[in-house]
């Protein structure tokens, strides 16, 4: 005699995701060239100077011969231009500063960034070569993209966007909210037994909790009630068959030995259902599984179908 059971039910769906100069006069040198020359010149001076005048006045005539000698001598030796000419080329040489200043390399370098050519440059960061904004696309600036999963934002045909890979918590990585257990179990195969939320097509709200046997006919396999080994609350008038409720749907163990009615008997269609129970001897499970003539509500199905009926 099988004292205890529990009942689910599976439905499928086909997923579509710096030059100073310094001028220099040596008045130095300039001494020692008066110097030098005024002597040389006085001997010069004083023969000549005798010569013309015959005057006494040897000593003044040599004074003043050689003042007027050195002068105009050392002048005319002072004023060559040899500094002027040195410093002159010193300074307008703007060979080193002029190629330095005018560089403009670092400046002229490169193609400038043009967006559509599909190539990302400079501060560009996309370019698919069309950038009108649509959605998995480029933003017509190329400065951002568009709309995408993955950025948190429900965009374009995403049903969600949790920027992460967890399937468990209602939303794919492929932004897409799955409906069922089997929906899940059909996106990544190796998920195992657990409670994941789901959003049935056609329910208004949030993701709610199921849950799920990934391993066992299959796999796919949502809980929908559960029911207690010994007065149990789903006899055959009880209320719950067909109205609205929830019982115990927090206890999501589907061995746990309390009643238990869940979100996914009112809003998950479904196309096949499976009932289980426990042989209470042996502590061994056995199953039953039915197909349903369309895919259906399981609330929908008890309203419409009397309870313990073959049909």
């Amino acid at each position: 005699m099988y004292t205890a059971s529990n009942f689910t039910s599976r439905a499928a769906f086909a997923l579509f995701c710096s030059l100073s100069v310094a001028a220099c006069s040596d008045d130095t040198a300039t001494d020692d060239e008066v110097g030098e020359t005024a002597t040389g010149t006085d001997t010069i001076g004083d023969s000549t100077t005798n010569d013309e005048t015959g005057s006494g006045m040897e000593t003044g005539s040599d004074t003043f011969g050689t003042t007027t000698t050195d002068t105009t001598d050392t002048t005319a030796t002072d004023t060559t231009t040899t500094d002027t000419t040195d410093t002159t080329a010193t300074d307008t040489t703007a060979t080193d500063t002029t190629a330095t200043d005018t560089t403009a390399t670092d400046t002229t370098t490169g193609d400038p960034d043009v967006c559509g050519d599909m190539m990302v440059t400079g501060d560009e960061i996309c370019d698919d070569g069309i950038n009108d904004g649509a959605y998995g696309g480029c933003n017509p600036d190329c400065l951002g993209l568009a709309g995408f999963c993955g950025d948190a934002m429900i965009n374009g045909p995403e049903q969600c966007d949790d920027l992460n890979g967890d399937s468990s918590d209602g939303c794919l990585s492929t932004c897409v909210a799955p409906q069922s257990c089997a929906d899940l179990l059909a996106f990544d195969p190796a998920l195992t037994d657990g409670v994941y939320l789901i959003s049935p097509d056609g329910f208004v709200g949030d993701p709610f909790p199921a849950t799920c046997d990934m391993t066992t006919d299959g796999g796919g396999w949502t809980l929908a009630m559960r029911f207690a080994p010994a007065n149990a609350a789903f006899h055959f008038y009880s209320v719950h068959w067909t109205t609205n409720t929830v019982v115990n749907e927090m206890v999501t163990d589907p061995v746990d030995p309390t009643d238990g009615k869940f979100m996914a008997y009112n809003e998950l269609p479904g196309d096949e259902i499976r009932g289980c129970l426990k042989n209470p001897q042996n502590q061994t499970w056995g199953c039953k599984r039915y197909d349903l003539p369309a895919t259906t509500k399981l609330l929908d199905l008890f309203t419409t179908t009397q309870v313990g009926s073959d049909t």
